[in-house]
């Protein structure tokens, strides 16, 4: 009796193991797709940004 109330600990053990491994690899690429796409939503802007400028600046070409 006192084996399989080992055994079932032990089981016990390595499924709570397993259980916080998991959630801090799911954590752990959480956070990389957060910071890659912060950086693509920077990149973007940066050249929707440049866009507008060349837009603005050939809008002020054309009034002149």
């Amino acid at each position: 009796m006192a084996t399989w109330m080992l055994a079932a600990s032990l089981i016990y053990q390595i499924i709570i193991v397993v259980l916080v491994v998991l959630f801090f690899i799911g954590l752990y690429r959480f956070v990389s797709r957060l910071i890659q796409h912060t950086k693509n939503t920077k990149e973007s802007l940066r050249r929707l940004e440049e866009k507008v400028d060349k837009l603005q600046e050939e809008l002020n070409n054309i009034n002149k």
